[in-house]
């Protein structure tokens, strides 16, 4: 991520939400940590990519959707 800022392609403000996504991508997975995977996979939903693979499944993978279908998210 801060070789996308010093390139310009990442704002501060597009660093701390990318850090942000990263950290819930880790929670997700039932990481304590923020890994180099979840970072990267922060910056592909970023770029709107999609990652190679699918995050590894983890508690909230086996619960049920409360909110409904997965509905397209605006691009940052």
């Amino acid at each position: 991520l801060a070789n996308a800022v010093q390139a310009g392609a990442l704002t501060g403000r597009g660093y701390d939400r990318a850090l942000r996504v990263a950290r819930t991508c880790a929670d997700l997975e039932g990481s304590e940590t923020v890994g180099t995977d979840h970072v990267l996979e922060a910056y592909a939903h970023r770029l709107g990519l999609r990652p190679q693979q699918p995050a590894a499944a983890g508690p909230a993978a086996a619960r049920p959707s409360a909110v409904g279908p997965a509905v397209a998210v605006a691009e940052w």
